[in-house]
């Protein structure tokens, strides 16, 4: 069983590394204002206002991609943790089917 339980220890680390990714790219999403670009920052320009909604769409857009990013994360989270669960319930099946009966009956 030495063997399983590699198996899922390595699981388990992946899904670990796979949920602070998941974390990191909902931290840099976060990052992006949902408030929206003044227009003063550009100045008097006449185009400041186009200027600022292009920037505000681009912000938009950056933390809708990031956003699903971890939402795709988190379902690969998720999928290695059945995966994981899966792999304990037969090992733990397997464990139940070698008892001591089943072993001395294989071995008389």
């Amino acid at each position: 069983m030495a063997g399983s339980r590699t198996n899922t220890e390595v699981l388990d680390q992946c899904r670990q590394a796979v949920a602070a990714e998941a974390g990191h790219l909902g931290g840099a999403g976060d990052a992006f204002s949902a408030g929206g670009c003044p227009s003063s920052i550009f100045g008097r320009l006449g185009a400041a206002a186009t200027m600022a909604g292009a920037v505000d769409a681009v912000e938009r857009r950056m933390r809708s991609e990031f956003d699903a990013a971890e939402r795709l994360l988190r379902d690969v989270e998720r999928a290695i943790g059945a995966v994981e669960t899966s792999v304990r319930g037969v090992d733990d099946e397997s464990a139940r089917g070698l008892t001591a009966r089943g072993l001395t009956a294989t071995v008389v």
